[in-house]
């Protein structure tokens, strides 16, 4: 029999501000995982898109063989071409995927409105590390019941504040298919 819809709460601005801060303070901890949809996240229309991050990754090394194919030759151009292409398949989309990542995470914790731009958009889940098959993912499930639900026991250092100062979270780089579709739990953790 299939689990019946979690019905979503009504945005309350002081229990939305105690449910982000417990939520925050469950990252540090490492209570929560938070998974994200680079695919997701990384396009236009995205909160954390930065359009300059990708054009510039991809327009410097047709560039630099572009330069080379005029100034040495067209098959060193080639080879160059070549070159920047695995350059940036080896090291730039990782290096942007991690960085939309961070922003996504970052933008997340910084306060509950933003962490409700973030989910309306998608591209994220937060899941208990210690029972990864209990979470939710966005837009369609709602993080303020996964905080109440499966966050009571979390307590709220004093010095947590406004702003979060605890460890770098603990994210999974892999929780989506290359879909956008949530990845089946196996029980093993990349």
């Amino acid at each position: 029999m299939a689990e019946a819809p979690v019905p979503k709460m009504k945005p309350n601005p002081a229990q939305d501000a105690a449910f982000h801060t417990k939520l925050k303070s469950a990252v540090a901890r490492k209570i929560v995982t938070i998974y994200t949809d680079p695919a997701r996240l990384n396009t236009v229309g995205s909160p954390v898109f930065d359009p300059w991050e990708n054009t510039l990754a991809l327009l410097s090394g047709f560039v630099m063989a572009l330069f080379v194919m005029i100034g040495v030759s067209l098959i060193a151009g080639v080879i160059a071409l070549v070159v920047a292409v695995i350059f940036y398949v080896a090291l730039g989309r990782p290096y942007i995927t991690e960085q939309v990542r961070q922003r996504a995470i970052n933008l997340m914790l910084k306060s509950p409105t933003a962490l409700d731009v973030m989910w309306g958009f998608g591209g994220l889940a937060i899941t208990r590390t210690d029972h990864p098959n209990i979470g939710a993912m966005a837009p369609d499930a709602d993080w303020r019941v996964f905080v109440r639900r499966h966050l009571p026991d979390v307590v709220v250092p004093e010095a947590l504040g406004d702003e979060f100062k605890g460890p770098k979270p603990q994210v999974e780089r892999r929780a989506f298919n290359r879909g956008g579709q949530r990845r089946a739990d196996d029980g093993k953790h990349h």
